[in-house]
């Protein structure tokens, strides 16, 4: 062994051996081998070893050196086809073992084995190759034969064949020893081309599977066959073949084991009934697993050894305690699983784990159950590990869940006991063997200190150099001993926990357990470290980081792949897989906003060195082409998807594009040739979609053709590919046993045929677009225009891809419908693929219904037909009278004959249409109902918008419900995903965990199945009980219903675009009717008699051009009023100050200095943003106008009823539109400003607000609890608010209050208020309108009844920190936040989505007033924010996220304002809530309108000046009236008339302030008549005649944008009481 180490000849010392026998030789020289360092020596030695071995009691010694040195040669890029014969060599040796013992008389021979022939030249091989290079002539005698003559001298002379081998021709001429190389041979000094002869002619050809009976051989072909699939390779046309052999192998063991068992089992049944019990105990070591067969009994069908059928009975199959023992008894020493058939369980075991990914691989995911029962029997019976028992059922769970066995995966799981943790005692097993193995390393470290002390003393007796050497040798021989083994791969002995412990994290990952992976992988990493074990401890850290990977944390996910590399280096698929986490991890690094750049750069990086390494290994080319591919289609798509966020059109992004769509090309052309069609087909799935995107966005009409012809193609190639995969997976097994599954291969192929489907739709769509938009202009033309183009006119000549359109155009219905109808009978039981179906299939049917009516669809024009038809009424009459009398009946006939034909054509064609309009519904009614059970959000808004589009305005109230449905499925999808985007990090809360986790289970659902797991339905459940943002996103079954739960008095109306934003929908939902207890079916049914449905549903063609332009108008007109507002602020502050540093000028030079800096510098500015606000509300109305116009007729009607409706003036709206619509405001339109509209609110979806509003009917009893809680001071131990204690003690000095809720409203307890000011006084000095003193002036008016016990915290306490923010929020009725940034700036999106706060009745917001103080510090906190976050911070993504807490309205400015403006909005809307009694909606109402507040005044007054008036008539009558004048009546009223006037003035004037209205002269004149004999004023001698009629019309010219600034989101109709 030295001298193999030092590169010497052994072949003399090698003699000494010579009269040792043939297994030690081989022995010998295998160790030569593996001490070696050159790969010439490396390789003779392997020759040499396997020449030895000739006697038949050394054939599995022999097959072992094979396999080895097969692996040799492919690992160090021999030519493949060596090493493919030497492994085929070693298959043919163990089956003619089956021969010779089926046999009497033992034929062998050698010779050529079919498919194993080498063709070699005398050419000298370069490089590596030079190693292999053979004296062609020379030849050694046949040992192996030789061997055999000695043996069986009696087949000697028929049988012996001369025979080469690798191993003969690269044998020295010295080291052989046979007789026959004595004679001289010309063949052996001449360099000629010959055929080598490897392996041995099979004895018998007729051998078959099941003719192999020997349970060693048959473990030992299923190592053969799985080492020859690695070798071959994917690319190799044989690969499934000789995965499907090895598996036939086991399957084969199976059978012989259990057929048998059958008279053991007996045998033990009758002689040993006792000793079953301990064998059970001895096999399993948890007392837990011993009362499952019981449980195997009662559900196993037949006797012990019955060998199960199908993949459902393979998924509930657990070998029984007494087979186990039955396989150890005598009997079965050879057809049995023991010690002595396998001999080496770990390698089986590794072997099998190979199998099964290579299996998996190409999509034979049904026959691993086999293989794992077969290794948990292997895990029971000779390698006794619980922790390996546990990985083979966590992986059976994986499977059945891949297959959708439900009843395996509970199968599965009672049979570990959820046990998917480290077991106290493997954990103290593991800890006891580090405590060895550092007891061993001290015990090495003293004998090292022994051995240096006596060489030390050694070094005085002996010279330097002998010294250095006696140093040197040792460290040299371990450094070598480490390279010997280091070609061989990992050494497999015994079980080791840290391993199964990787592999069950690896597992549990997939499945989605992450805590329990990262228990496993953290004490896998303590034993990996302390045992030294570099390749395990790579693996841990690449595990780990895919653990931070899925748990959203990207930069240590790229840490950590780091950290892998660094640590081992692996081979070629350790590098990938860790490079490609890497890439993953950096896509989604959302805190870095060059992300994609720095992916792109890696992925380059990565190719060049991997197309390196892929001209370096030629044996390699099936791995390193696929990670080629793989890595180059990444790179098209990162490519791809940063330029399609911009100009599609731009010549230089459309060039980017066009290469993203070459590099998918070749990378899938690459995965294709290599055998990797699975994974091509989702490359091409994304390249089809690009080609769909460029199609949409084209602006000509023959590049739409080309794009959607393209990616037809490529979907079609993928289709093709996808059915080939399935079509071999579903014809290995039966059709009955195929029946209760869902093959991973059978979802991806439905996937991409309702792809494929959806795509030929959507050409179908723009081809019955494109053929009407021609019908509309040959309508257009004359008669005479037509017949001139229908004689000049030529026969058109299509072009390839002209021709081509016209073609699929014809025939893409019929053919999407096939393709969906075979995608829903491949669905099976996933819900969500059968959901998908259905809803194309209901959208197929809609367009062939389109294209078979004889004209366009009148969905939309009923509504205009319905108002023309009146109009022309009277004319037909008319008409009919004059052709009466002018027009003789035989033109009437000649025309009826002359169009009849016509008209039956289109009576057929109309037929047809409505057949297939009826059969879309149907499909499409299905799909919902199935979308709306399994919570398919998406699915159900997508299908719920085409039903609107079926009915139209044909059926207003049906079509009507199915918008709302659309808009709140939607609203839920757009709320979910600003929840995940404010919940980015799973490790800050619970929350973010669920959410992301269920994120991972979705994101490969078509090959995991994993959405349909326990896993999910307990992280849905989760989410569902604990959080109220999660509840506010559930769209019920019962929608459609929802409108009867409302009161009768709130009118609905949607404005919702299309997801394309071409279209715009409007309706107007029915009044909702009250149905109580009693009132039931009768009522309902007489309504429906005599009151007619107010429905309606308008719908009109818009761009979504126009959309974005009108929407980044407003936004651009926002950042223009924050600019201008700062920029008044900072003026003002900065003239404060000066007026108070120039303290002696006199008071005419400081109102002269503020009136030149607010008026002259600012007024033009201002005017032109108001002007400005003017024309884009005129362009909002011009772009609703026509939605608005029926909807403003349909409100003004009030049809009547039988049931008593509450009086006009408590009519509440409530606007519910997209989010585009939202950003405008809405409550300027013209049609919201009528008198019979009391009150208005916003709000996202129907479904949303119902939530609001149901959950606060049975918060109406907790909140009489609340009432009589206070008396027992429950609620005083619990708060944790400081000064909640006291605030209970003023209970005798508030002012009962009495406010009778009407019907419809909603109570909101007003002594339950919180409160935040100013969080870190960033007003200035100088400042009037500072936020605490304006609110203190609230508590103090209004203190004595309504605001005693509200709690707060103001900036002058202290700065609130994020807890106490939350605390507030939670334990109040109401919350009020005053100050001067936005609500976020304060507390984080993430703390405030997953509060829970469904008791908080309303959220009100004085917010979006900067200060120069606040702006400076704001900024510099948002340069370190991610951009999702600031967009998170915008008031309409404020407005959802607090929705989402539970809050039922949400009072807040729409964009950024004055302190002036914050200051009056605050008393007049508590003096409207409080004082008034108010609803929230009216309160807004008001706000909105001045006009109408200034009217309501007014009449008030009136209304009491009449009444006293009144009242003092009366008095005067009588005469106890006269006795009392001056007495108690009459000196109370006059005090108490005053100060209401007064308070009253004093609101207007505030208001009018606020309002804006000093800086327009029209309007502070329409506002001047309401002020006289209050102020005076100059303008105040107006005529209030003028003041009644003019100003309505200036008014409409003349808004203000501080009017519209504070909106109302949810419920109208709160209103404050005690």
């Amino acid at each position: 062994m030295v001298k193999a180490k030092l590169g010497h000849t052994v072949h003399m010392d090698i003699q000494k051996f010579k009269d040792e026998s043939e297994d030690y030789v081989a022995h010998m020289w295998r160790r030569v081998a593996l001490s070696s360092r050159e790969p010439l020596e490396q390789m003779s030695s392997y020759q040499l070893a396997i020449e030895a071995l000739n006697s038949p009691s050394n054939e599995w010694q022999k097959v072992e050196y094979l396999l080895e040195f097969g692996q040799w040669l492919y690992v160090n890029d021999f030519p493949l086809q060596d090493a493919i014969d030497q492994i085929e060599w070693a298959a043919d040796i163990l089956l003619n073992m089956t021969s010779q013992n089926s046999q009497t008389t033992i034929a062998p021979a050698e010779g050529k084995a079919k498919g194993s022939s080498m063709f070699l030249d005398g050419k000298k091989v370069p490089a590596k190759a030079a190693a292999t290079k053979v004296a062609k002539g020379r030849r050694t005698p046949p040992k192996k034969g030789g061997s055999l003559k000695e043996s069986k001298e009696s087949l000697a002379a028929s049988h012996s064949r001369k025979s080469v081998s690798i191993g003969d021709k690269l044998t020295d001429v010295k080291s052989t020893s046979s007789e026959s190389e004595n004679e001289i041979n010309p063949a052996d000094y001449i360099p000629i081309a010959k055929e080598a002869d490897i392996g041995v002619l099979p004895v018998d050809t007729s051998l078959t599977v099941t003719s192999v009976v020997d349970a060693r051989q048959l473990d030992m072909l299923v190592r053969v066959h799985v080492v020859l699939a690695q070798v071959v390779g994917s690319a190799s046309q044989c690969y499934r073949d000789i995965c499907l052999t090895a598996y036939g192998y086991l399957m084969q063991l199976w059978k012989v084991c259990l057929s048998t068992s059958g008279p053991v089992l007996k045998e033990l049944a009758t002689n040993q009934p006792d000793s079953l019990p301990s064998g059970k105990k001895s096999t399993q070591p948890k007392s837990k697993n011993t009362k499952e067969p019981a449980k195997d009994k009662a559900k196993r069908k037949g006797a012990l050894d019955t060998m199960p059928v199908t993949t459902e009975d393979w998924a509930h199959y657990d070998a029984p305690d007494e087979l186990l023992e039955a396989f150890k008894q005598e009997a079965m020493k050879k057809t049995g699983i023991n010690s002595e058939t396998i001999e080496k369980p770990m390698l089986s075991l590794h072997t099998l784990n190979t199998l099964m990914t290579m299996l998996s691989g190409v999509g034979y995911t049904h026959l691993m159950l086999p293989i794992l029962a077969f290794q948990d029997v292997l895990s029971r019976s000779l390698l006794k590990s619980n922790a390996l028992h546990v990985l083979t059922h966590i992986r059976a769970i994986e499977v059945c869940q891949q297959l959708d066995l439900k009843s395996g995966c509970n199968y599965h799981e009672k049979l570990i006991g959820g046990q998917m943790q480290i077991s106290e005692d493997e954990r103290a097993m593991s800890r006891e063997e580090i405590a060895i193995l550092k007891e061993k390393k001290v015990q090495v470290t003293r004998e090292e200190m022994r051995l240096k002390e006596s060489l030390a003393r050694l070094a005085e007796q002996t010279s330097e150099k002998d010294q250095r050497k006696l140093r040197t040798r040792p460290t040299d021989g371990d450094k070598k001993e480490d390279v010997m083994e280091s070609h061989l791969g990992k050494v497999l002995g015994a079980v080791t926990f840290r391993d199964v412990w990787t592999d069950t994290a690896e597992v549990l990952i997939r499945l989605g357990f992450y805590q329990n992976a990262r228990d496993l992988l953290a004490e896998a990493n303590i034993a990996a470290q302390e045992f030294d074990d570099k390749p395990l401890q790579g693996r841990i850290l690449y595990l780990l980081a895919k653990l931070s990977f899925e748990e959203a944390q990207f930069i240590q996910a790229v840490n950590l792949c780091k950290a892998a590399q660094e640590m081992f280096e692996g081979d070629e698929m350790y590098w990938f897989d860790t490079t490609k986490l890497m890439i993953d991890a950096t896509l989604e690094d959302y805190e870095n906003r060059y992300s994609s750049r720095l992916a792109r750069t890696i992925v380059v990086h990565a190719l060049n060195e991997f197309l390196s390494v892929h001209e370096l290994r030629p044996n390699r080319l099936s791995i390193t082409g696929y990670i080629l591919g793989i890595l180059e289609g990444k790179l098209a798509s990162i490519q791809a998807t940063v330029l399609m966020k911009k100009n599609i059109n731009a010549p230089q992004i459309m060039k980017g594009v066009l290469s993203a769509c070459e590099r998918f090309e070749n990378a899938t052309d690459r995965l294709i040739k290599l055998g990797y069609k699975r994974e091509a087909v989702p490359f091409m799935k994304e390249y089809a979609g690009i080609l769909r995107y460029l199609a949409r966005n084209s602006i000509e009409n023959e590049i739409k053709h080309t794009y959607y012809l393209q990616s037809l193609l490529v979907l079609r190639e993928g289709l093709s590919l996808a059915e080939e995969v399935f079509q071999d997976v579903q014809t290995l097994c039966s059709l009955s046993n195929n029946r209760n599954m869902s093959f991973p291969t059978q979802r991806e192929f439905a996937d991409i045929l309702i792809e494929t489907g959806d795509l030929l739709l959507e050409i179908l769509q723009l081809h019955d677009k494109e053929r009407r938009m021609k019908q509309f202009a040959d309508q257009r033309k004359g008669s005479i225009v037509k017949m001139v183009e229908d004689f000049i006119c030529q026969t058109p000549v299509y072009t390839h891809m002209e021709k081509e359109w016209v073609e699929i155009a014809h025939t893409c219905g019929e053919e999407a419908l096939s393709k969906l109808l075979t995608a829903h009978s491949l669905a099976g039981n996933i819900q969500r693929l059968k959901a998908r179906a259905l809803c194309s299939m209901g959208w197929c049917f809609k367009l062939l219904s389109l294209q078979k009516g004889p004209d366009a669809p009148p969905h939309w024009l009923v509504h205009e037909m319905e108002m023309l038809k009146t109009n022309f009424e009277a004319e037909s009459v008319e008409a009919d009278e004059t052709d009466e009398k002018s027009e003789p009946p035989d033109k009437e006939e000649k025309a009826f004959r002359k169009y009849s034909p016509l008209i039956k054509q289109m009576k057929d064609m109309h037929q047809d249409s409505k057949y297939y309009l009826i059969q879309a519904t149907e499909c499409l009614v299905q799909c919902l109902s199935l979308s709306l059970y399994h919570k398919f959000t998406d699915l159900a808004g997508r299908v719920s918008l085409e039903l609107v589009d079926c009915f139209g305005q044909f059926d207003p109230a049906t079509a009507s419900s199915f918008l709302a449905l659309h808009q709140s499925c939607e609203t839920s999808r757009h709320l979910e995903k600003i929840l995940h985007t404010s919940q980015p990090d799973p490790t800050t809360s619970k929350l973010a965990a669920l959410l992301r986790q269920r994120y991972n289970l979705q994101l490969h659902d078509i090959s995991t199945n994993l959405s349909n797991s326990p896993l999910m339905a307990s992280i849905q459940a989760a989410l569902q009980a604990d959080w109220q943002c999660w509840k506010r996103l559930e769209v019920m079954p019962n929608h459609i219903d929802l409108l009867r739960e409302f009161p009768p008095n709130f009118n609905f109306v949607i404005l919702q675009h299309s997801p394309d934003k071409n279209f715009l929908y409007g309706s107007l939902l029915d009044k909702p009717r009250p149905g109580g207890d009693k009132m039931g079916e009768k009522r309902s049914q007489k309504q429906a008699s005599t009151v007619p449905s107010r429905a309606r549903v308008f719908g009109m063609e818009t761009s979504a051009r126009l959309l974005n332009e009108l929407v980044s108008k407003f936004q651009q007109h926002k950042q223009s009023v924050q600019q201008l507002l700062l920029k008044q602020e900072y003026q003002r502050t900065q003239a404060a100050l000066r007026q108070k540093m120039l303290q002696n000028l006199d008071d005419n030079m400081k109102q002269q200095e503020a009136k030149l800096f607010l008026e002259e510098e600012d007024r033009d500015e201002e005017n032109r943003l108001q002007e400005e606000f003017r024309e884009l509300v005129a362009a909002m109305e011009l772009y609703l106008k026509p939605i608005m116009e029926p909807i403003e007729a349909a409100l003004s009607s009030n049809p009547p009823v039988t049931v008593k409706d509450p009086p006009p003036s408590q009519e509440c709206v409530i606007l519910l539109a997209d989010p585009d619509l939202m950003q405008m405001p809405l409550e300027a339109l013209e049609c919201l400003s009528a008198e019979l509209i009391a009150a208005f609110s916003r709000d996202f979806s129907l479904q949303l607000f119902y939530h609001r509003y149901h959950v606060d009917q049975p918060v109406e009893d907790p909140a009489g609890e609340k009432k009589k809680k206070p008396k027992g001071g429950d609620q005083l131990v619990t708060s944790r608010i400081p000064g909640a204690r006291e605030a209970k003690q003023k209970q005798a000095k508030i002012i009962p209050l009495d406010r009778p809720l009407k019907p419809g409203q909603i109570s909101m307890n007003t002594m339950n208020v919180k409160y935040i000011l100013d969080t870190n006084l960033d007003c200035a000095e100088t400042e009037e309108n500072k936020p605490i003193e304006q609110f203190q002036k609230v508590l103090d008016e209004y203190e004595q009844q309504f605001t005693p016990r509200w709690l707060g915290i103001s900036g002058e306490d202290h700065t609130p920190s994020v807890g106490e923010w939350e605390v507030y929020m939670i334990e109040s009725s109401g919350f009020i936040f005053y100050g001067m940034e936005h609500l976020l700036s304060y507390i984080p999106p993430s703390k405030i989505s997953a509060l829970n706060i469904p008791d908080c009745t309303m959220l009100y917001l004085l917010d979006l007033a900067q200060t120069s103080k606040s702006f400076l510090g704001q900024s510099k906190i948002d340069v370190l924010k991610s951009h999702s976050d600031l967009a998170l911070e915008k008031p309409l993504e404020t407005a959802m996220l607090t929705s989402l807490t539970g809050v039922k309205c949400i009072m807040m400015n729409q964009w950024y304002c004055t302190l002036a403006e914050n200051k009056d909005r605050l008393h007049l809307t508590m003096k409207d809530l409080l004082e008034k009694g108010k609803m929230t909606g009216e309160t807004v109402r008001l706000l909105c309108s001045p006009q109408r507040r200034k009217a309501e005044e007014e009449a008030s007054i009136a209304a009491e000046e009449e009444a006293s008036q009144n009242k003092a008539s009366v008095d005067s009558d009588s005469r106890k009236g006269d006795r009392r004048r001056g007495g108690s009546p009459e000196s109370p009223r006059s005090p108490r008339k005053d100060p209401g006037g007064k308070k009253d003035q004093g609101g207007k004037k505030g208001r009018s302030q606020g309002s804006g209205s000093s800086r327009v002269s029209s309007r502070a004149s329409s506002r001047s008549g309401h002020k006289e004999g209050v102020q005076h004023d100059e303008e105040g001698d107006v005529d209030p005649d003028k003041d009644q009629e003019e100003p309505k019309e200036e008014e409409r010219m003349f808004i203000q944008r501080s009017w519209f600034n504070m909106v109302c989101y949810g419920l109208p109709s709160i209103v404050f009481t005690h």
